[in-house]
């Protein structure tokens, strides 16, 4: 049987910092997407993808739980999906790189040029 996170599965005794999703809905309190951070504040696992289910992800466990068990911090949904649309996950050099925004490379060569 494969492992559930072979990517990560090495990485998540770093995590220093989690951010789980979970849907705004009272009928439906299924995490969606982990973000797990270092002590760095660098992306080192992020979850679901096609290699890996996720570590929360695969413990049914509740908003509910997390407020019961946990110190937890509530960011919002813009703050979540800025700090996923952030990186990719280079498989090859394992660690993720993180994403450049085409108008601020425009800027950056516009700003160059001065």
């Amino acid at each position: 049987m494969g492992r559930a996170n072979p990517d990560f599965d090495h990485k998540i005794i770093y995590v220093a910092k989690w951010y789980i999703e979970y849907d705004n809905r009272e009928d439906y309190d299924t995490s969606w997407r982990e973000i797990g951070l270092d002590v760095n504040n660098r992306v080192i696992v992020k979850m679901p993808d096609d290699n890996n289910s996720g570590f929360w992800l695969d413990t049914n466990a509740t908003f509910k739980d997390f407020k019961e068990k946990f110190d937890i911090e509530m960011i919002t949904e813009q703050e979540f999906n800025e700090l996923w649309n952030s990186v990719v996950y280079d498989r090859d050099a394992d660690e993720f790189k993180p994403v450049i925004n085409s108008k601020s490379s425009q800027d950056i060569v516009a700003n160059n040029d001065l």
